[in-house]
C-alpha cells in the first residue's frame, strides 16, 4: 500500500528535484550498489532545516534496519546522504527479491516541507553458496536400488546464499550416482535430496564431491565432500566379484605342483566380509584351496599339497568360488592343466651284447628330459640294471644264449615317469649273428601311426619301411601280426613295399589307453626254415579332444518374436574334424544345443532361458563337454545376459515382515508386513511378483486398490526351517508382462525367536531314587527344568519316554519330571546313568534341545557284610550262611567273584539270590592257622567289568576242641563304623571287644593281623580283656572312594603261644567324588574396551582337551556374541565389535559358563560379568534403567507405608489392650490370699546368688528361683473352662508380667526377680511335648488346650533352660514336696493366643482341705473378659486395613 502511495506521489509531482531543492515536495530516485559501503550517495542543497529522516517503505528489509544503512549531514545549505558500515549487511538482512533490485524509500522531513527519496540497490553477486558443513557423512544400507532416497541416512545438508537476488541453487555430485532435487525454503536456504539413479552397491566408505551453484549471471560454486559409509547391520549385502571368470595354468615343475594365475587377483565387492562364508565347488575342489586376504579383499587359489591334482585330469578343470553373505554370488575359476610328459631323444634304442666282456654297445645313448624316475620292464628285465640318473642299461651277470629269443634278441621297455604321466621307449639288445643265410628284419622294430577316421575305417601309416637284411626282393616273403590283432591289422606287400592295413577298427577300450601299442610281427620266406621276428610299434592317437580356448564368450538376446538367440564372440574350434562329435551343455541341456563340423562348433538356443534366470543374473557360465567315441574335451561359454532399462521399481530396497505362528496346533501361520510393499512409477497394475525361495509356502500379489502387495501363507514353514533360522531373505522379482522390465527387492522375513522358547540351561541333572517299592526322580536343581515360555509348549523325551515324562506343573510353577513306569532291573544294572535328550515343541515346531542326565542308584548287597560258618561232615565240606542278595539288579548281567579261596568256594546267582557253596574241603594248613577267613565279594557288570557293589564275608572255621589253652573272643565277628571328624577319625564299635578268660590261660598280646590298611588302626586296652579301636592315621580319600568296608583278623596270643582269632569289619563312609573339572573362582569380571574383550580363565582338570565341553549362556540371549576356545586347561573368552544395540542396553552382560567333562559327566559352572562401559544413569523412563528406578521408588514408598501401618497397628493394639491388663489386675487382686495373683509392682528384687550367670536363650522373662524351705502345694487355679485337648504349650511373659506375688508368703515373692526392662513386645511359644519332663512327674495333657501351629504373637513363661520349667503336673494329685534344687512350675496354655491361664504355684499343706466348690467359684471370679484377651495384633491389623 505504501509503495502504491509512492507511485501516486510521483505521479503528482511533475518535475524531479533539482539541486538546491531538498525539502520541497519532490521525489528523487537514487541507484546504488550493494558494495557502496560508507560512501556518499547524494549531495544537494536544502531550502530549510532538516528535522528528521525516516524509512517510509521497505518491503524486504526491516525499516529500522534499513534506516541504519544511511546517515545524513548538513553544512550551510547543503544536504549530504551517505551509507553506513551497516550497509555491508544488506545482502544478509534483506529477504529475496526475486532477482530484482532492493528498493528502500526515505522521507526527509524539513522545517518547511519534506522530500521523498527512492533508493534502488543493485546486487553485484559477490557472494557464493555456503554449506552448513565442510563434510557430510551418510551411513547408508547397501545396495541402493534406482530412485532410492538416501537423504534420511545422514546429516542435514543445508546451503545458504546471501544474495537477495538469487533465485535457486543447483546441486551436482561426482561421481554422478545420484539425482539431486533442490528444495528452496524461502529464507535463502536450500536443501538437496539425493536419489540413486542406478543400482549402487558400495563395498566400503566412498567420498563424493558435492557442488552447489547459484543462479547469478556469472554463477558461483562451492564444493564440499559427501562421505557415504556402508551400514553393514541394516543393509543387505549383494556381493560381486571383480570378474565372472579367472584363469590359471597348472602343471608340475621339478615334481612340485605349480599353479600360475593368468590374470588379475580375485577381488570381492562386499560389505559384510567378516560375516561371509565362502567355499570352492566342483569335481576337483579337494585338490585346491582358497585363501582370503582381508586387507586387500582378494582371494587366491592355491594347490592343496596334501591332495594335489594329477595331470591325467581332463583339461580345463572348472571350479566355482561361492561367496555368501545376505546373498550368494559366484565366479568361475578355469584351470588349464598342462601335461609335461617325459621325452626320450629316440623312439627306440638298440644295442649289441658281447659275450666276451659282458658289455652292451649302444647305437645311441638313452637321454630323457622331465622325468622324475625310470623303470625297466619286459620278460628279461630282471637280468639288467638301469641307472636312474644316466639311464644306462647294464647286465647284472653274464648273459647266456638261452636268454635271447629265437631271433637272438632281448626286448625291454624303458618307462620314464613324471607327475604329468609316463612315456615309454623300446630297447632291443641283440647278439652278433653268425648265420648269414637266415631271414632277418633289417630293424628290430618299426614305428607306425594309428589314426582315427571320422568317416569309415581307421588308418595306419608306417614311419619306417619294413625290410630284410641282404634281401631286396620281397615277393616270396609274408608277414603276420600276432594272433590278438589279426582280425584288426594286416601287413601286405604292395608293389615293392610293405604297408599296414586296418581290417577293423581297434576297440575303443584299446585306443582309450593311449600311448603306444606293441604288436609282434613274424616274417617267413619260401624255402627258408627260420622265421624273422620283429615288433610293430603303433603310436595311438590322443585320448583328449582339445578346444581352441579354455573358455569362450557369447551374448544372449531376447527377441520380441519370442525366439531368443545367442551370439558367439568367436568361433569354437576343436582339433577333431568330424560331424559326429556330441556336445553337452551341462546344466543347460534343455536351453542350448550345438554341433561341430570341419573343426568348428556352433552354439544356439534350443529353448528360451527362464525369466527367473534372466532377471537374477547378469551372466551365466555354461560348461561344454565334447565327446566322440573314446575321446572327450571340455570348455566353457560365458554367456552375458541382457540388461534392461527399468521403467518402474520397488519403493524400497528391502522390506521386513514377521512370520507369526497361531496358538493352535493346526493353525495356519500369517505374515505381518512391517513395511508396505509398493512400487514407484508402476503405471499399469499388471505386474507379477515371484519369490526366489519358499514359493510353495508363500504367495505375493499386488492389490491395485491399496496399491500395495499382500502376502499369504499357502503352507506353513517346516519345523527344521524355523528351528535353524532366525530370518529368511527372499528375493522378490516384479515383472510386467510383455515389456521385459523388472525390478528386484528383498523381503526379510523374521521368524519366531527360537531363543524365546528355549531351555534356560543346556544340561540338567537328576537322581533316580529308590525308596522301598516307591521310585522317584529328584532334580538336583530345585528350580526344575526351566524354559523361557511355557505357553502351548510340550517337552518331549527322545528316549525312555515310556518311563519318564516331563510336564509343566502349574501348582508348583515349574517343570517337573515324573516316573510313569519304574526302570527295570536290567536298565539299572546295565547303566550308571542315562542321558536323555529333550526337545521343546510348540505349535508343531521343534525348537532347542537340552540333555537330562539321570544318575541311577548304585547297586548294593542286602547287607554290609555277611558271616558264614564252615564245617566238614563225612569228609564233605559245607558252609552255612545267611541269604545273600543284590538289590534292584538283573543278576543275568552280573558276575560275583571272591577275592580269595576261589579254589574252595563257588558263587552262584539264581533268582536274585547269591549262594556260596564249598567246592572242596579246606586244607588243614588253612584251618589250623585261621579261625576265620575274611573275603570280599565283588559284583561286576558283565558287559564292561565295571564294579557295581562290594561286601565283606567272614567265614568262621571250626574250633579245635582239644585245644583248651586257646584264647577265645566273645564273638566271631566285631563290627565298627569309620567316621571322619574335625579332629581326625574314630571307629565306633557295636560293642567292646571282650576276651573270655579261661582258667589257667594268660593272654600276653592282642593285636590286628598285619594286612593292607592294618597300620591305620590298633587295639587299645581300656580294661582287662576290654579293647577299643584306635585310628593311628587317616585313610586316604582314594581308599574311601574305592572301598566300602575293611576286614581284619584279630589275634589273641596266650602265654603258651596258642592263638585265638576273630574278625573285625570296619564299614567305611561314602565320600563325595572329587570333581574332575573345577573353576578356580565362581565369579569372574572383565571389561569390554576399545571394541574387544579377551579373558583367560584357568580350569583345574586332568582330563584331555577333547573331553572338555564348554557352553556359554545368557538370560538375554547375548552369548552368541562371544567366542570361546579351550586348550591345555585355559579357557579363552573373547568378543569383538559388539553391536551398539547390545552395549547401549546392557551395562553388564552376565555370562554363565558351564564346563562338562564328558569322560566323567562332571560339571562346573561360573559366571563372567562383562562390563561394557555404558552408564545406566539414564533419565529416560522408557529405558530399562528408568524402569528400575521407578520400581525402586515404588518399592520404597510401599515399604514406608507398610512400616507406618504396622507401627500404627502396634500402638493401637498396645493402648487398647492396656485396659484389658488393668482389668486383669483388678480381677486378680480380688482373689483370696490362698490364690496366686498378678501385680504391677515395679520393685526389683535383688538377684539371689543361686541364679546361674550362664547366658540364656533369647526368650527372656521371669526367672523362677527354687525356694529353700519346703512349701505346701496350693490348689490349682484354672482360667477358662473350655474343653481340654491337644498339645500343651508353656508361656512366659516378657516385661508385660513383671512379678508374680503370693500374698500368703513374702518368701514366695522374694524368689522372683524382674528381668531388665526392654521393649515389651517379645513372646515365644514352646510346645509342651518338646519339653524335658521329670520321670517322677505325671503329665496330664488334658489340662491344656490345643494351640494352632500358626504365626500369632507367642508368649513364654519362665526361662526354658532352667530345669523343671516345662514340667507338667497332674491337677488331680498332690505333688510331693520339691527338693531344694527344683524350681516352681508355671504353665500357661492359650487357645488362639490367650484362652486359659494355668498357674501351678507351690502351696501350703494347709490348703489341701480347701473346698473344691470354693475353688471353682474363685476361678469364675478370676476369669477376665475373653473377648478382650483374644483380640490380638492380627485382628487389630484386620480392623485397620
Amino acid at each position: 500500500m505504501e509503495k502504491c502511495l509512492w507511485v501516486f506521489v510521483s505521479f503528482l509531482v511533475s518535475s524531479q528535484m533539482t539541486n538546491g531543492q531538498i525539502c520541497t515536495n519532490t521525489l528523487q530516485v537514487l541507484t546504488i550498489k550493494d558494495t557502496d559501503v560508507e560512501v556518499q550517495i547524494l549531495s544537494t542543497t536544502r531550502s530549510s532545516d532538516i528535522t528528521s529522516m525516516t524509512v517510509s517503505v521497505s518491503n524486504n528489509v526491516d525499516k529500522d534496519t534499513a534506516l541504519s544503512y544511511f546517515t545524513y549531514s548538513t553544512d550551510d545549505n547543503n544536504f549530504i546522504l551517505s551509507t553506513t558500515e551497516s550497509f555491508a549487511n544488506v545482502n544478509k538482512d534483506a529477504s529475496p527479491t526475486n532477482n530484482k533490485a532492493l528498493d528502500i524509500y526515505l522521507t526527509i522531513v524539513c522545517s518547511s516541507g519534506q522530500t521523498y527519496l527512492q533508493i534502488s540497490i543493485e546486487n553485484t553477486h559477490q557472494n557464493s553458496p555456503v554449506f552448513s558443513e565442510e563434510n557430510y557423512t551418510f551411513k547408508v544400507p547397501m545396495p541402493l536400488m534406482p530412485k532410492s532416497d538416501i537423504t534420511v541416512y545422514g546429516d542435514s545438508v543445508t546451503v545458504t546464499h546471501l544474495d537477495f537476488t538469487n533465485t535457486n541453487i543447483v546441486f551436482s555430485i561426482d561421481p554422478a550416482d545420484f539425482d539431486i532435487t533442490t528444495s528452496n525454503h524461502g529464507n535463502k536456504t536450500y536443501t538437496p535430496s539425493f536419489s540413486a539413479n542406478k543400482i549402487i552397491s558400495l563395498s566400503g566408505t566412498t567420498i563424493y564431491q558435492l557442488t552447489a551453484t547459484d543462479s547469478a549471471p556469472e554463477p558461483k560454486s562451492t564444493t564440499v565432500t559427501l562421505t557415504i559409509e556402508v551400514d553393514e547391520e541394516t543393509g543387505l549385502d549383494t556381493p560381486t566379484f571383480s570378474s565372472s571368470l579367472f584363469s590359471y595354468s597348472y602343471t608340475y615343475k621339478d615334481n612340485v605342483p605349480t599353479l600360475v594365475s593368468l590374470g588379475s587377483d580375485i577381488s570381492i565387492n562386499s560389505n559384510k566380509i567378516s560375516n561371509a562364508d565362502y567355499e570352492l565347488a566342483g569335481d576337483y575342489k579337494d585338490n585346491f584351496k582358497i585363501v582370503f586376504t582381508n586387507e586387500s579383499k582378494t582371494f587366491s587359489l592355491e594347490v592343496n599339497t596334501d591332495n594335489s591334482l594329477k595331470l591325467d585330469a581332463i583339461s580345463p578343470v572348472i571350479l566355482n568360488l561361492v561367496y555368501t553373505t545376505d546373498y550368494t554370488t559366484s565366479t568361475v575359476l578355469v584351470v588349464n592343466v598342462i601335461k609335461i610328459l617325459p621325452k626320450f631323444n629316440n623312439d627306440y634304442y638298440s644295442g649289441t651284447y658281447s659275450f666276451d666282456d659282458n658289455t652292451i654297445t649302444w647305437q645311441d645313448e638313452i637321454s630323457i628330459t622331465d622325468a622324475s624316475g625310470v623303470t625297466l620292464s619286459g620278460g628279461k628285465a630282471s637280468l639288467f640294471n638301469i641307472d636312474s640318473s644316466t639311464y644306462k642299461i647294464t647286465p647284472i651277470d653274464s648273459l647266456k644264449t638261452s636268454d635271447f629269443d629265437s631271433n637272438s634278441n632281448i626286448i625291454l621297455t624303458v618307462t620314464a615317469q613324471s607327475e604329468s604321466g609316463n612315456s615309454e621307449a623300446m630297447v632291443i639288445i641283440s647278439t652278433p649273428s653268425s648265420d648269414t643265410g637266415s631271414l632277418k628284419f633289417d630293424k628290430s622294430l618299426y614305428k607306425a601311426t594309428y589314426s582315427v577316421s571320422t568317416e569309415d575305417k581307421d588308418t595306419v601309416s608306417l614311419t619306417d619301411d619294413i625290410g630284410f637284411s641282404g634281401i631286396t626282393d620281397y615277393t616270396d616273403i609274408s608277414i603276420e601280426v600276432e594272433e590278438t590283432y589279426q582280425s584288426s591289422i594286416e601287413i601286405k606287400l604292395v608293389s615293392d613295399k610293405f604297408q599296414v592295413n586296418v581290417l577293423s577298427n581297434l576297440e575303443d577300450s584299446i585306443l582309450a589307453s593311449g600311448g603306444e601299442l606293441l604288436i609282434s610281427i613274424t616274417a617267413s620266406q619260401s624255402g627258408v626254415t627260420d622265421k624273422a621276428v620283429g615288433v610293430l610299434v603303433l603310436e595311438l592317437p590322443s585320448t583328449v579332444m582339445t578346444f581352441g580356448k579354455n573358455y569362450y564368450t557369447a551374448s544372449y538376446t531376447q527377441a520380441e518374436s519370442g525366439s531368443d538367440s545367442v551370439h558367439l564372440d568367436e568361433l569354437i574350434t576343436i582339433d577333431v574334424a568330424t560331424s559326429n562329435i556330441q556336445l553337452t551343455f551341462v546344466g543347460y541341456e534343455s536351453n542350448f544345443e550345438g554341433a561341430c563340423d570341419s573343426s568348428q562348433c556352433t552354439f544356439k538356443v534350443k529353448d528360451n532361458l527362464d525369466s527367473s534366470v534372466l532377471s537374477s543374473n547378469t551372466e551365466i557360465l555354461v560348461p561344454v563337454v565334447a565327446t566322440y567315441r573314446y575321446i572327450s574335451g571340455k570348455t566353457a561359454i560365458m554367456v552375458k545376459l541382457p540388461s534392461y532399462t527399468t521403467t518402474f521399481s520397488f519403493s524400497q530396497l528391502h522390506y521386513s515382515a514377521d512370520y507369526i505362528i497361531e496358538t493352535t496346533e493346526t493353525g495356519t501361520a500369517q505374515v505381518n508386513i512391517t513395511d508396505v510393499i509398493s512400487f514407484v512409477d508402476l503405471g499399469s497394475s499388471d505386474v507379477a511378483i515371484s519369490l526366489s525361495d519358499y514359493s510353495s509356502n508363500f504367495k505375493i500379489a499386488y492389490d491395485s486398490s491399496t496399491k500395495a502387495c499382500q502376502i499369504t501363507v499357502t503352507e506353513n514353514l517346516k519345523s527344521e526351517v524355523l528351528g535353524n533360522n532366525s530370518k529368511l531373505i527372499i528375493d522378490l522379482t516384479a515383472s510386467k508382462d510383455g515389456t521385459g522390465d523388472y525390478s528386484r527387492a528383498s523381503l526379510i522375513l523374521k521368524l519366531p525367536d527360537k531363543i524365546s522358547v528355549a531351555f534356560v540351561q543346556a544340561h540338567y541333572t537328576a537322581e533316580y531314587v529308590i525308596n522301598g517299592d516307591q521310585n522317584e526322580i529328584v532334580l538336583l536343581d530345585d528350580s526344575g527344568i526351566e524354559i523361557t515360555d511355557y505357553a502351548n509348549v510340550i517337552i518331549t523325551l527322545n528316549s525312555f519316554s515310556e518311563v519318564f515324562s516331563v510336564a509343566y506343573d502349574a501348582t508348583q510353577s515349574k517343570t517337573v519330571i515324573k516316573i510313569d513306569n519304574p526302570l527295570n532291573d536290567t536298565v539299572l544294572t546295565n547303566y550308571s546313568e542315562l542321558k536323555l535328550s529333550m526337545t521343546i515343541t510348540k505349535v508343531g515346531v521343534s525348537y532347542g534341545d537340552a540333555v537330562l542326565t539321570v544318575k541311577l542308584p548304585s547297586l548294593s548287597f542286602s547287607n554290609k557284610f555277611y558271616v558264614g560258618t564252615y564245617s566238614v561232615e563225612n569228609d564233605a565240606a559245607k558252609i552255612d550262611i545267611d541269604a545273600m542278595s543284590i538289590e534292584t539288579a538283573d543278576l543275568s548281567l552280573v558276575d560275583v567273584t571272591l577275592s580269595d579261596y576261589t579254589d574252595y568256594f563257588t558263587t552262584t546267582l539264581t533268582d536274585n539270590k547269591l549262594t556260596l557253596t564249598s567246592s572242596k574241603p579246606l586244607t588243614s594248613e588253612i584251618t589250623d592257622k585261621n579261625e576265620n577267613l575274611p573275603v570280599t565279594l565283588t559284583a561286576t557288570r558283565k558287559s564292561d567289568n565295571s564294579v557295581l557293589a562290594t561286601t565283606s564275608l567272614v567265614i568262621n572255621l571250626p574250633s579245635s576242641a582239644s585245644d583248651s589253652k586257646k584264647p577265645e573272643f566273645t564273638k566271631f565277628t566285631f563290627n565298627g563304623t569309620y567316621t571322619v571328624t574335625d579332629n581326625g577319625a574314630t571307629v565306633a564299635l557295636d560293642s567292646d571287644i571282650i576276651i573270655l578268660k579261661k582258667s589257667g590261660i594268660t593272654v600276653t598280646s592282642v593285636y590286628i593281623e598285619d594286612a593292607t590298611y592294618s597300620g591305620n588302626f590298633e587295639l587299645e586296652s581300656k580294661e582287662e580283656n576290654i579293647y577299643t579301636i584306635k585310628v593311628n592315621s587317616l585313610l586316604s580319600d582314594n581308599t574311601l572312594k574305592t572301598e566300602t568296608s575293611l576286614v581284619f583278623t584279630l589275634i589273641a596270643v596266650s602265654s603258651d603261644g596258642v592263638s585265638g582269632y576273630a574278625s573285625l569289619v570296619i564299614t567305611l563312609p561314602k565320600i563325595a567324588k572329587e570333581q574332575s573339572v573345577k573353576f578356580k573362582d565362581i565369579l569372574y569380571t572383565s571389561e569390554y574396551k576399545n571394541g574387544e574383550l579377551k579373558l583367560n580363565i584357568d580350569l583345574e582338570t586332568d582330563s584331555s582337551d577333547s573331553d572338555i565341553n564348554i557352553v556359554l549362556s545368557n538370560e538375554n540371549n547375548l552369548a552368541s556374541y562371544f567366542t570361546k576356545t579351550y586348550s591345555k586347561n585355559v579357557l579363552v573368552i573373547s568378543a569383538t565389535n559388539l553391536p551398539e544395540s547390545v552395549t547401549s542396553n546392557n551395562a553388564v552382560i552376565a555370562l554363565k559358563i558351564v564346563v562338562t567333562d564328558q569322560s566323567t559327566q562332571d560339571e562346573a559352572s561360573a559366571v563372567l560379568n562383562v562390563n561394557t562401559g555404558v552408564s545406566n544413569n539414564s533419565n529416560d523412563d522408557s529405558s530399562p534403567t528408568g524402569m528400575n528406578k521407578g520400581l525402586l521408588v515404588a518399592v520404597i514408598i510401599l515399604a514406608c507405608l507398610l512400616v507406618s501401618l504396622i507401627v500404627t497397628a502396634g500402638v493401637y493394639w498396645y493402648f487398647k489392650n492396656r485396659e484389658n491388663y488393668a482389668n486383669l489386675e483388678e480381677d486378680v487382686e480380688k482373689i483370696e490370699p490362698k490364690q496366686t495373683k498378678f501385680t504391677k509392682k515395679n520393685d526389683i528384687k535383688k538377684k539371689p546368688d543361686s541364679i546361674s550367670s550362664e547366658p540364656l536363650r533369647r526368650p527372656t522373662g521371669i526367672h523362677i528361683i527354687p525356694p529353700t524351705p519346703p512349701i505346701e502345694e496350693l490348689d490349682e487355679v484354672q482360667v477358662d473352662g473350655a474343653p481340654k485337648s491337644g498339645s500343651d504349650k508353656v508361656v512366659a511373659f516378657s516385661d508385660d508380667v513383671e512379678k508374680i506375688e503370693d500374698n500368703t508368703s513374702d518368701d514366695f515373692t522374694d524368689n522372683y526377680v524382674n528381668v531388665a526392662e526392654r521393649r515389651p513386645t517379645k513372646f515365644v511359644f514352646a510346645k509342651q511335648d518338646a519339653v524335658e519332663t521329670n520321670e517322677d512327674d505325671d503329665t496330664d495333657s488334658d489340662n491344656y488346650i490345643s494351640v494352632a501351629d500358626r504365626r500369632p504373637t507367642k508368649f513364654v513363661f519362665a526361662n526354658p533352660l532352667e530345669e523343671g520349667v516345662f514340667d507338667s503336673t497332674d491337677s488331680s494329685a498332690k505333688s510331693p514336696v520339691p527338693n531344694p534344687d527344683e524350681e516352681r512350675k508355671k504353665s500357661v496354655a492359650f487357645d488362639d493366643n490367650v484362652e486359659r491361664v494355668h498357674i501351678d504355684p507351690i502351696q501350703d499343706e494347709s490348703d489341701s482341705d480347701e473346698d473344691s466348690d470354693t475353688a471353682e467359684n474363685e476361678k469364675a471370679e478370676e476369669k477376665p473378659d475373653e473377648s478382650q484377651l483374644n483380640e490380638m495384633p492380627s485382628d487389630i491389623l484386620k480392623q485397620v486395613f
